[in-house]
């Protein structure tokens, strides 16, 4: 269970569903489960996580990231493909908000020790 980056009480994100090993084919849940977010509520012998995300249990094979204080999600989705979900940083997802929603793209800061200029 070395693959269990998660623990109860943590809150995730569902990134992607594996696909199976045998078929190769992604789970029919995987459209509908990519960007959920929940809070683990237990972890069984196997390292499936339950939580409140959904009746769906995640495998250690899933792909998931636990959420820290003040991350958001982005869900990036491309008609044909399955989605992509990106953390971001609240202060970096407020700025690219603006930037969409103003247009004006010449604007620098600092997140997190990064720094991003004319975004």
């Amino acid at each position: 269970m070395e693959n269990i980056k998660a623990k109860v009480g943590d809150k995730i994100v569902i990134k992607a569903l594996a696909k199976d090993k045998t078929s190769n084919l992604s789970d029919p849940s995987a459209y509908e489960y990519a960007g959920k977010i929940g809070v683990v509520e237990s972890i069984d012998d196997a390292g499936n996580l339950h939580g409140t995300w959904g009746s769906l249990y995640i495998l250690p094979e899933d792909e998931y990231e636990v959420l820290g204080e003040g991350e958001t999600v982005h869900i990036y989705e491309v008609e044909g493909s399955d989605p992509t979900v990106y953390v971001l940083p609240r202060q970096l997802y407020d700025l690219l908000d603006q930037v969409y929603e103003t247009g004006n793209a010449n604007c620098d800061c600092a997140v997190d020790d990064h720094s991003f200029i004319g975004c």
